[in-house]
């Protein structure tokens, strides 16, 4: 739909009147181009992140060893800290607990379900809005609308 619009904007025809920046505008037509296939390339990118899951055993494998930490740790800081473990502890485990949280929201950054999610549909709206917005300039300056 965009590469319409550009080729619209673009379009250099024999038998439409140019202003004689007609080459220019064929060259910013391949900028646009250009532009434009490397917004499709980071999609897709977008898209391969969104498609890849975590593998299982490192996120059990984190998890097991995180609390095989946390419930050795009182063991093994009790004898120098005494009394500071009690408070010592539950802040260790609600800081490394916390990062695993969210290492978790940022497995899956695309998700709707999730609180935390990126809107990809604003990104592309605000995309479009700003591509619509070149084009109707563009259209404005040389006298087309």
């Amino acid at each position: 739909m965009v590469r319409r619009h550009l080729k619209q904007v673009m379009d250099v025809r024999p038998d439409m009147n140019h202003s004689p920046l007609s080459p220019a505008r064929s060259g910013e037509m391949r900028q646009h181009e250009k532009y434009l296939d490397g917004l499709i390339h980071n999609g897709g990118n977008l898209e391969s992140i969104l498609a890849t899951p975590m593998p299982l055993i490192y996120v059990a494998h984190i998890r097991s060893f995180l609390i095989i930490y946390l419930v050795s740790l009182p063991y093994l800081l009790g004898a120098a800290w005494e009394w500071s473990t009690i408070i010592i502890v539950p802040l260790i485990a609600a800081i490394y607990l916390g990062l695993e949280a969210a290492s978790s929201e940022v497995e899956s950054p695309f998700d709707k379900g999730r609180s935390n999610d990126l809107d990809l549909d604003l990104y592309c709206f605000t995309i479009l809005k700003n591509v619509q917005q070149l084009v109707k300039r563009r259209n404005e300056k040389d006298g087309l609308l």
